[in-house]
């Protein structure tokens, strides 16, 4: 069994379970990865976000959205946070 995980709402969730949302920005690897409890709507806080960091085709760095992994984010406004 999975790690589990609470969302803002107080939902519980299994890590294996959760749904997954990528952004490619035209290429070939994602560089943002979000995840959500089922049913999160992408324009819905709830998400957990990152943007993955290249040097070629290597991650070098993973970063989180305002700086933390909470699940209380917005996917839609993936490139308005700030990462750290």
């Amino acid at each position: 069994m999975g790690e589990i995980i609470m969302d803002e709402n107080q939902n519980k969730a299994n890590v294996d379970t959760l749904t997954q949302a990528m952004d490619y920005q035209g290429g070939m690897q994602p560089v943002y990865i979000g995840r959500a409890t089922p049913g999160t709507a992408k324009s819905a806080a709830g998400w957990q976000i990152q943007k993955l960091t290249y040097s070629g085709n290597h991650v070098t760095d993973v970063q989180w959205a305002s700086g933390t992994a909470k699940y209380d984010k917005v996917w839609d406004s993936r490139e308005s946070y700030t990462y750290s």
